[in-house]
């Protein structure tokens, strides 16, 4: 055995001694374990590595592969058998760079310094990998995607580029000093740091955020598109005039002017997404802004009253007007609009020109239609209730339903008073069909009518 492959061996049996389940990989450039004969539950016979994935090899395993000198590779099975292993792997250097620049600015720093200082290495195409512990492991997962550029695609179906992915449970990584016939390229994995008697034991918490982080580096367009911006709460009708009290609030407002006002902190801001801290959390971060591009709010902390945001499903998140919602009405849609509408969001009421004489209120000109007439028509009380409603209903551009009901009832309005006609972005509903009502909340003409 030359000393080279002494060395390999030495490293193995150290990589055993850390408690690692040692496979070296073939020497076919595949990057894949090597195999051996076994019998599933089954009872059939197999050949595959799936043994060591519940079981670690043994050290007359380890001393058997290498003895003959021809193994230039070094491998560890990950997961449980391996005391929790886990494979962070960045397969584009520009994106490990910006992760590590966006971790000092969110606090998570020395998290990633430990983890780096424990043990990395450095991948024959220029990625780099993370290896250390933790009581909770998963499968493996792509964390980070981007499409592949037309200049980038060597076959028709290599659409997609991983950017930031894990080797957890039936994962399996190759570590340096691996080379020649075990990658395809013969070039060779360089340690960067620390050994495998070094790797870290990071909690479960300390995982979530860096999983979190690194799907903030995710660039695949969703899958399911997003809603537009302007929602409308279930149960209100928007009208077909202007825009409604929830798109002009979210129109006219900013993140900051939502989030900040309960407490929240932005983080950091690299580029055009933010990432905000909630209140009474003075490191890492809870949720991002303009995440995937979208002008949307996404949480991913249980701990803030907000539904968290599945990065591998949907992203949609929040528009700010469903923050905003959440945040001071309890997630209550329509008391937001509502709040909203009598500060001024939503469509401007326009003046009614009433110059040809009196006139019924837009909700009642279908029954009575416009009355041309004088004052000299109404008696002093008349003009009294008609004044005392409309100045109720021109108070705010969104009257109470008292003040609605009272207008809608009054038969006329004078020419001399003022009179704005509401728009409204939500149009009352008929309690008996559902359909358009009249104003209270009171029945349709037809419902009426039956």
């Amino acid at each position: 055995m030359s000393g080279a492959d002494a060395d390999m061996l030495a490293r193995a049996i150290a990589a055993y001694e850390a408690g690692l389940c040692v496979v070296p990989p073939r020497q076919d450039g595949s990057k894949m374990p090597v195999a051996k004969r076994y019998v599933d539950e089954a009872g059939a016979e197999r050949h595959g590595w799936k043994p060591w994935q519940q079981e670690r090899s043994t050290l007359e395993e380890i001393r058997r592969w290498y003895a003959l000198g021809t193994r230039t590779g070094l491998g560890f099975v990950c997961g449980e058998v391996s005391g929790g292993l886990e494979l962070f792997e960045f397969d584009c250097r520009r994106t490990f760079e910006a992760f590590k620049g966006t971790a000092v600015e969110l606090g998570m720093g020395e998290l990633v310094e430990r983890i780096e200082a424990g043990y990395s290495s450095e991948t024959p195409g220029g990625g780099v990998h993370y290896l250390y512990r933790c009581a909770t492991v998963a499968g493996n997962t792509k964390l980070a995607r981007r499409p592949t550029r037309p200049e980038e695609m060597d076959e028709p179906d290599d659409v997609i580029r991983v950017l930031i992915e894990t080797r957890g449970e039936g994962g399996y990584t190759v570590e340096a000093p691996s080379h020649d016939a075990v990658h395809p390229t013969g070039r060779a994995y360089r340690p960067l740091r620390g050994a495998v008697d070094t790797i870290v034991t990071i909690t479960p918490d300390e995982r979530r955020h860096l999983w979190a982080l690194a799907e903030t580096f995710d660039e695949m367009p969703d899958s399911a598109p997003t809603a537009p911006i302007e929602t409308v709460p279930t149960g209100v009708r928007p009208t077909v005039t202007g825009l409604t009290v929830i798109g002009d609030f979210n129109a006219r407002t900013t993140w900051r002017e939502i989030l900040e006002a309960h407490g929240w902190v932005l983080a950091s801001e690299p580029g055009v997404m933010g990432y905000w801290r909630r209140p009474g959390k003075d490191r890492y971060w809870s949720a991002t802004t303009n995440f995937g591009g979208g002008d949307r709010l996404c949480v991913f902390s249980s701990s803030t009253g907000f539904k968290t945001t599945d990065t591998q499903g949907s992203k949609a998140g929040y528009d700010r007007f469903g923050a905003y919602a959440l945040l001071n009405h309890g997630d209550d849609a329509k008391a937001a609009v509502r709040e909203l509408g009598g500060r001024g969001y939503g469509p401007k009421l326009p003046t009614l020109d009433v110059s040809d004489g009196w006139c019924a209120p837009p909700s009642r000109r279908s029954r009575h239609g416009r009355r041309p007439a004088t004052v000299s028509t109404f008696s002093e009380t008349d003009l009294a209730v008609a004044r005392a409603s409309l100045a109720a209903f021109a108070a705010t551009p969104w009257p109470s339903p008292a003040a609605m009901t009272a207008v809608a009832d009054c038969p006329v309005l004078p020419r001399d008073v003022p009179v704005r006609v509401p728009v409204l972005d939500v149009a009352p509903m008929c309690p008996l069909c559902d359909g358009p009502g009249l104003p209270g909340g009171r029945a349709c003409d037809p419902c009426m009518a039956t």
